[in-house]
């Protein structure tokens, strides 16, 4: 069993959006802002991956875009955690 190292503060955490991209849209900015702060609020610095934000109707068209960001978050040294901004059934 592989077991992942503590996170530490300071530490690059990758958001992604797997399944949809509604964090990325505007009804969802205090979402948005909220998970933000905690994610701070924790040490940790959240780093949206390039897709992450693109919202409902581009990520439904280009899933392509979406498991681009998770195979960036996994191969960027500086990532230490990644975490889904929602859940679906494409996640």
């Amino acid at each position: 069993m592989i077991k992942p190292l503590a996170l530490h503060s300071h530490d690059q955490v990758a958001i992604v959006s797997l399944s949809a991209g509604t964090l990325g849209e505007a009804f969802a900015a205090h979402q948005l802002q909220l998970g933000i702060a905690r994610l701070k609020a924790m040490g940790l610095q959240p780093c949206f991956m390039p897709n992450a934000l693109r919202g409902r109707a581009y990520l439904k068209d280009h899933p392509e875009a979406r498991a681009a960001d998770l195979k960036a978050a996994f191969v960027d040294p500086a990532i230490k955690a990644i975490i889904c901004a929602i859940g679906g059934d494409d996640t």
